[in-house]
């Protein structure tokens, strides 16, 4: 492994907190990027099978383990199941900053303005049970993206939407807590991407922090007063991490908050220019040389002043028939509060305490995806939709089939599965993969259909 760094970049660091020119070289020339992934906390229960091999916990992170080698994670089915996320170490202290800053059980409307692919929604997701994460991709191809992968964590609260920044000023004082990861000169994963590597120039750092001030002026007016807001990167640089830190106390009404205490060999860094408390704003930075982490920066403020909420409320969805809710019922586990909202042919399930919410985003944003999609009635019947295979809100009395390793690789890849027909009774049956859900069959008297989506199917060999 070889790696040169920029010299820019290394100049521009000299002297600064954290960084240790040699070593950090070294981490980049002779060591490998980490290979880490995140447990869905509401699959785990389900989960009957043994855990890949580990490398040991990441100590700011509950469900967070490395790998002793990164795997091939399209060919394991429990990937397309949504067991485990792939994410970086670094990007996975979003749990432990959370965890001091914030209260799990409340009900709080979360932001994820930046979410494509879903790392840090569907860590948003797990630690917001009782919450409801709007998770925002500006790029329609990595919207779609992330729509994919919020289906597959599957726990109902995560609604994607594809809007510009400045579309959020619709929602005045909307939002409880902010996640802005913003798109930055990635020089924190030089490790893992050569391309960035190639990319990287002075300009390229100045361009983005100039879009990173654009997106957070834009779109902080939709956090409320006391709101919190959590700025990250992927980048080293002073001009995307410190500067911005300052532009937020300096040209918007942000206060620092400090952690209380964070892991060995995460450095503390602080800006120049005082919040209106006269504290300096304080940000974290990971160096690869000194955490086991690839590069990362993360930063957490509250806003002291902000607009009273105004926005525009929207019409509510209709219900369905009551002869249709009872169709849904052995498709669901029992004592779920949900509402049942008509989408076309589609029936939608929400948690009932977020219908309201439903009709404000839908009437303010662009929306590819709420709640979990249950399927379409068709003369008496339900037909089950692929969102409701892979949601924690399956029922359990749902006909479910188990399929070895090599049945599930031929089922995700759209393929038939070679499986025995006989005793099995004719119908919809939940094909998984060691109790865990990947997608729907449909048992007829001489053959099985595969209705695992086309366009996630697997295309490598």
């Amino acid at each position: 492994m070889s790696l040169s760094i920029p010299e820019g970049l290394i100049a521009s660091l000299e002297g600064k907190a954290g960084f240790h020119k040699r070593s950090f070289i070294d981490a980049h020339k002779n060591h490998p990027a980490n290979t880490s992934i995140r447990y869905n906390p509401q699959k785990l229960a389900g989960y009957k099978g043994p855990m890949p091999a580990q490398h040991g916990r990441i100590s700011w992170s509950p469900y967070g383990y490395y790998l002793a080698e990164r795997p091939f994670f399209t060919h394991d089915p429990l990937f397309h199941g949504g067991l485990y996320y792939v994410q970086e170490p670094g990007s996975q202290f979003l749990w432990e900053t959370l965890h001091q800053t914030t209260d799990p059980n409340q009900r709080l409307k979360v932001l994820d303005l930046c979410a494509a692919p879903g790392g840090k929604s569907t860590l948003l997701a797990s630690f917001f049970k009782n919450g409801l994460i709007v998770s925002n991709e500006i790029m329609k191809n990595r919207a779609a993206v992330l729509t994919e992968n919020a289906t597959k964590w599957g726990t109902g609260n995560i609604v994607v939407s594809c809007n510009e920044p400045s579309h959020f000023a619709r929602l005045k004082g909307y939002f409880d807590v902010m996640i802005v990861d913003a798109p930055c000169s990635g020089s924190g994963l030089f490790r893992k991407d050569p391309v960035a590597v190639a990319q990287w120039t002075p300009a390229l750092v100045d361009l983005c922090s100039k879009r990173q001030q654009r997106i957070l002026q834009e779109a902080l007016v939709s956090l409320k007063e006391g709101g919190l807001l959590i700025y990250s990167t992927c980048s080293y640089s002073i001009g995307e991490d410190e500067d911005i830190m300052d532009f937020l106390v300096g040209h918007v009404a942000m206060e620092t908050v400090a952690l209380n205490n964070t892991p060995m060999g995460v450095t503390t860094v602080a800006g120049t220019v005082k919040d209106r408390a006269g504290n300096q704003p304080v940000g974290y930075k990971f160096f690869p040389d000194q955490v086991r982490s690839e590069g990362f920066f993360i930063s957490i403020f509250k806003k002291t002043k902000g607009e009273l909420p105004a926005y525009h409320t929207g019409e509510a969805a209709p219900a369905i028939a009551k002869e249709e809710q009872v169709l849904t019922g052995p498709w669901l586990k029992p004592h779920l509060d949900l509402k049942f909202i008509k989408q076309g042919a589609d029936i939608l399930a929400l948690e009932n305490k977020w219908v309201a919410d439903l009709t404000i985003l839908q009437k303010n944003l662009f929306l590819k995806k709420a709640g979990v999609t249950i399927g379409q009635i068709k003369g008496k019947q339900l037909v089950p939709a692929h969102d409701l295979a892979l949601s924690t809100w399956v029922g359990s009395g749902v006909a479910n089939f188990p399929l070895d390793r090599a049945q599930s690789l031929q089922y995700l890849k759209c393929q038939q599965p070679e499986i025995e027909l006989d005793g099995l009774s004719p119908g919809w049956h939940l094909a998984s993969y060691e109790g865990i859900g990947l997608g729907w069959m449909k048992v007829l008297p001489n053959r099985i259909n595969n209705y695992y989506p086309r366009n996630w199917r697997i295309l490598k060999h």
